[in-house]
């Protein structure tokens, strides 16, 4: 894998989820902190190396499920550390959930 295809791909990603940050505070949700940003391009970073190594090596087929149970996770998790219920928690699951599919369409049209 060229460095340059993955820090591409990278900034892809992280892009992408800065538009799901500023959806998401249009939607309710708490605004993105400075700290909170920083993560997520690190967690962007994560992504990419974890879908290049997908990509690379193990295979294409069925990306997207891949992606799902990978934002599953972390929308559970997030979940589960929030103080809020109903509406905005549902609204954060599906952010999470559409910004890891998302993150994989990219990674596939990028790396794959």
């Amino acid at each position: 894998m060229i460095l340059s295809r993955l820090v591409e791909a990278w900034l892809l990603v992280a892009a992408s989820w800065l538009v799901a940050a500023v959806a998401s505070v249009r939607l309710g949700l708490p605004p993105l902190s400075p700290s909170l940003a920083a993560w997520r391009g690190a967690e962007a970073l994560i992504v990419t190396l974890f879908g290049s190594l997908w990509f690379a090596s193990l295979g294409s087929g069925e990306w997207w499920l891949l992606f799902l149970l990978i934002g599953g996770l972390v929308a559970g998790a997030t979940v589960s550390a929030a103080p809020t219920r109903g509406p905005r928690a549902t609204v954060a699951v599906v952010i999470d959930l559409l910004r890891y599919v998302l993150a994989g369409g990219i990674l596939a049209a990028r790396l794959g």
